[in-house]
């Protein structure tokens, strides 16, 4: 606006002649004296440069001049090349043009091969490109920088001289040799000044009377160019100016009134455009002009420019199959067949393909009803279709899932009407179409007699808001019983409100029937495991029974120095009979348990060296009464203790080792054991050269009761061993597998996870035999129905002091216990008349279980049975065939017993035939002694050098005198390491003097 004013008034016809005169002289001063100042510019320009290139080429030749008389004495001397000659020539030529002072600008020689300056400082820098454009000219001048920081420029006159390859160059900054034109430069610029200022004090004297009016409209202009529209130009005149004041506050009023319109125009438009997030359309049907808005072109993903306002960009967007429909309701409308426009078409978006649209528009028309003006709102549809296609996809998804689940499903309103159904349920209710049932209740459906039931169970799921489910029952029109089970859910709408009932009806016949097929069979499969059971507890009861008269009384004969050698013998060969037999039922047992997920690890911290040398100390016999080697290979560090199972680790390692031993007839038995400490697990590997297993053969060796090898060697086992070690191992979160070649031997390996335990103790060392105990006999109530079972007991008992009274039953028990109460009792479970469990259930209504213990002692070993041992008040249990230490242990624990044992090693070594005493605190005595006989026959054996000689007849002494344990472990103990001196050093003291 303020442009406007001010051409307005410089094209006024009422304006001051005088400002017109200033005008054209500042024209003409400026037209005359530019061209003036340009032209003797450039002239004096010109003639300096030239002047100054004339006098530095004449000083290169002078220059050039020199060096070639030089060359030429040089060359007539006969002196070429590098020789020192020429070097010296060439010094003292560059002092010489060095200290001459006669010629302009600064003096450089450059080497045009290396490029190094041999004259002159090192200011000078070139480009290779500018070197390269001296050499090719051969003469020249070249105009350079010479500072890229400082933009100093420089002008260099050069000459190449080829005869010693110098590029000689005169140097002059731009400012010394320009002076002139500089001088020139000052002098226009100076009388421009002064003209200048006179030019301005003339328009001052010319224009001061006008100048104030014209301030005040400039001040009234700026005011309203910054908004300011209420302001106007005051103190007006009626001279030129004043007229032309006038004539701005009239255009001001105008310009006020306009903007305060537009302005509340404006707010409407940008308050409906912010409120939508539409985008606007406006066609001028007179023109075909159209605009778009940004948010219209921002809907399809383009920028404002890259849409033209035009009816060809709409087109071309728009799908070409909507093109003619769309064309055909904007005719209709404008026509007036339509009441309104309203159109949904797809457009092109600018990443996303084509969107859905929803355009709306409105005709303004003119007094004759003819639309000039057609405007309208884009709409983004894109999510709203593909939220209705993803519903209609979901609806299509539901019925399709609704129709093929084999359930009848079914839906109702409050009133019981079906308001739908599933297929199944269509057909099920005899209908064709699922529209059929829809408005129909119970009462015109098939089953309309059990309508009732049918109303009762969905009114309480209206009522309480709650599902329901019912098993109900139905009769096919075959007449077989079928049935079904039914769930009702009341349906909620979405303020929470419940409006029906949703049903699911399913035909569970097959299952129901297979339901009660599975039961019984479960049940039968229980019965006969129970009988399995019965027959395993009575199987394991009237084996150990006899086997613990048998074992009892073998070592009680084996103890006997009455029998002979071969009477001897025979008394083993009937306790390794009972040994094996009572093995065979463990394993059969352990079977059983495994096979029925019953079998149990008991973790604790043991010392794994203790547990390893037993072991390896057992083969070591074994394997040298077979006549072959065995050998313990420890492949990495051991840990002391280890935390597992260490009866079922000692039954894995024992079990391989057998029959490696069993199976090998020459070679020997190795056994490696590594440990792996970062995965905490130890492995196991037992290498034999027995016989081998065949590949056949192989994959069946772990089966039960299956056995491979000869005829002999099949002989010797149940075919339980390996069966149980690999299911053992693999309870214990081991591996076992098996290498194997028939005829060479085989390697079985055992991987376990075993962690280290650092609460271990080492083993403690084994005790002496207790041949008592300190204080008062204590009264021991032995209650078994078999005779040989107290029998056992009661030998056992005796020996070390205790008084033993015995019972045939339960009943007798109590009859013994109104006599005297005893300290402790051990009572069989399974006795005529009254048994244990009965037994201990009348006690404890007396005793209470920390006053008198009683001891289950029982052939049955099966977990359920010790735990009922326990419920009905035993206060621990023992298995038969018994134990002694087992017992022994028992008994301290329960009645606090200090044992009495047999004296030391050192006493032992007594005098021959003398009576070595051990006083304990109640005066028993222990006696000990080794007879003559015995110390020959072993130093017989010693002086022979039969091993395994000595070994057996120490176990044989030891089982008839058991106090001898210690002397006899260490007998065998040295035997085993083949220490004869030391051997017949402990026995010489026994020996009948020479």
């Amino acid at each position: 606006m303020s442009k406007f004013v001010f051409s307005y008034l410089g094209n006024a016809n009422a304006l001051h002649t005088q400002v017109k005169i200033i005008l054209f002289m500042f024209m003409m001063l400026l037209g005359l004296g530019l061209p003036l100042f340009l032209a003797g510019y450039f002239t004096i320009d010109k003639v300096t440069y030239s002047t100054s290139e004339k006098l530095f080429f004449k000083d290169i030749d002078v220059i050039q001049e020199k060096i070639a008389d030089a060359y030429k004495v040089l060359a007539d001397a006969g002196v070429s090349g590098l020789d020192f000659y020429v070097t010296t020539a060439k010094d003292r030529l560059l002092a010489a043009l060095a200290n001459d002072e006669t010629r302009q600008g600064k003096l450089y020689i450059f080497d045009s091969k290396t490029r190094n300056v041999i004259l002159g400082d090192e200011t000078l820098v070139f480009t290779d490109a500018q070197f390269d454009e001296m050499l090719g000219s051969k003469r020249g001048v070249l105009k350079h920088i010479t500072n890229h920081k400082t933009r100093y420029t420089f002008y260099t006159f050069f000459t190449v001289v080829p005869e010693w390859q110098w590029v000689v160059m005169l140097s002059i900054p731009e400012t010394t040799l320009f002076a002139e034109r500089y001088h020139y430069l000052y002098v226009v610029i100076v009388t421009s000044v002064i003209a200048l200022l006179t030019l301005l004090l003339l328009s001052y004297l010319f224009t001061r009377r006008i100048s104030h009016k014209l301030q005040t409209t400039l001040v009234t202009l700026r005011k309203v160019e910054k908004g300011d529209i209420t302001a106007r130009i005051s103190d007006l005149s009626n001279d030129e100016v004043g007229i032309i004041q006038q004539g701005i506050n009239h255009m001001l009023d105008k310009i006020s009134q306009a903007t305060a319109d537009l302005k509340v125009s404006q707010e409407r438009f940008d308050l409906a455009m912010t409120g939508t997030s539409d985008g606007l359309w406006d066609l001028d049907l007179c023109t075909n002009q159209v605009y778009y808005s940004p948010r219209w072109k921002a809907m399809l993903g383009y920028e404002a420019e890259e849409i033209n306002d035009t009816l060809d960009d709409f087109k071309r967007l728009t799908h070409p199959d909507d093109v003619e429909m769309i064309n055909r309701v904007i005719e209709d409308y404008l026509a007036g067949k339509l009441p309104n426009y309203e159109v949904t078409l797809r457009m092109l978006h600018k990443e996303r393909g084509y969107i859905w649209i929803l355009t709306r528009g409105i005709a303004l028309r003119n007094e004759e009803g003819v639309p000039y003006r057609f405007i309208g709102t884009h709409v983004d549809l894109t999510t709203q279709k593909q939220a209705e296609e993803k519903l209609r996809e979901q609806q299509e998804f539901l019925r399709v899932v609704i129709d093929n689940i084999p359930q009848y499903l079914f839906w109702k309103d409050k009133q019981g009407k079906y308001l739908g159904c599933n297929q199944n349920f269509t057909i099920r209710s005899g209908f064709q179409e699922s529209a059929q049932i829809v408005g129909l209740d119970d009462s015109a459906m098939p089953w309309k007699e059990q309508a009732h039931k049918t109303i009762d169970r969905e009114k309480f799921v209206l009522v309480n808001d709650t599902a329901l489910n019912i098993i109900d029952t139905y009769t096919s029109p075959e007449g077989v019983l079928g049935y079904f089970d039914i769930n009702y859910i009341p349906l909620h709408d979405t303020s929470n409100g419940i409006f029906g009932v949703l049903g699911m009806v399913e035909d569970i016949t097959e299952r129901k029937v297979a339901e009660i097929q599975l039961s019984e069979a479960k049940e039968a499969a229980e019965m006969a495991n129970r009988a399995k059971s019965t027959f395993l507890a009575n199987m394991s009861h009237e084996l150990r029974t006899p086997l613990n008269g048998i074992l009892g009384y073998a070592q009680i004969l084996g103890r006997d120095r009455r029998l002979t050698e071969d009477q001897l013998e025979g008394v083993r060969v009937v306790q390794r009979s009972g040994e094996y037999l009572l093995t065979l039922i463990n394993d059969i047992l352990d079977l059983s348990k495994i096979e029925a997920d019953r079998a149990e690890l008991y973790l604790l911290d043991f010392h794994f060296s203790s547990f390893i040398t037993d072991i390896v100390e057992l083969f070591e016999v074994r394997a040298h009464q077979k006549g072959i080697s065995f050998v313990y290979e420890p492949m990495t560090a051991l840990p002391q203790g280890i935390r597992g199972d260490e009866k079922r680790l000692r039954q894995i390692v024992i079990n391989l080792l057998g029959n490696a031993v069993k199976f090998t007839r020459h070679g020997g038995v190795t056994l490696k054991v590594s440990y792996d400490a970062n995965a905490e697990r130890m492995l196991f590997c037992v290498e034999d050269t027995g016989t081998g297993i065949d590949a056949e053969s192989l994959e069946k060796i772990f089966l039960p009761f299956h056995q491979v090898g000869d005829i002999a060697n099949k002989a010797e086992g149940t075919g339980l061993g390996l069966s149980i070690t690999k299911r053992l191992v693999e309870l214990m979160d081991g591996t076992l597998s098996v290498e194997s070649t028939f005829g060479k031997g085989s390697t079985f390996m055992v991987s376990i996870s075993l962690p280290t335990s650092d609460l271990v103790k080492p083993k403690e060392i084994e005790q002496p035999m207790i041949v008592g105990f300190e204080g008062a006999p204590r009264r021991i109530l032995v209650i078994d129905d078999r005779e040989e079972n107290r029998s056992v007991l009661r030998r056992l008992l005796t020996a070390l002091g205790f008084i033993v009274v015995e019972a045939c039953n339960g009943k007798e028990g109590l009859a013994q216990m109104a006599v005297q109460t005893p300290d402790i009792v051990l009572t069989d479970l399974v006795m005529p008349v009254m048994d244990g469990f009965e037994f201990t259930r009348q006690i404890r209504k007396q005793f209470p279980l920390e006053s008198l213990p009683v001891i289950a002692v029982s052939a049955s070993v099966f977990e359920h049975e010790q735990q009922a041992s326990l419920d009905n008040g035993c206060t621990a249990f023992l298995p038969k065939p018994i134990r002694a230490d087992d017992l022994f242990a028992c008994l301290q624990q329960y009645l606090n017993l200090v044992w009495i044992y047999e004296q030391s090693y050192n006493n032992i070594n007594a005098k021959p035939n003398e009576h070595v005493n051990t006083e304990a605190n109640n005066g028993n005595v222990g006696l000990v002694e080794l007879s003559v006989a015995d110390a020959e026959n072993l130093h017989e054996l010693v002086l022979q050098g039969d091993i395994q000689g000595i070994i057996d007849y120490a176990d044989t002494l030891l089982s008839e005198s058991p106090h001898l344990k210690p002397f006899m472990d260490q007998v065998k103990r040295l035997a085993k390491e083949f220490e004869d001196e030391e051997i017949l050093t402990m026995i010489e003291p026994f020996l009948q003097p020479a």
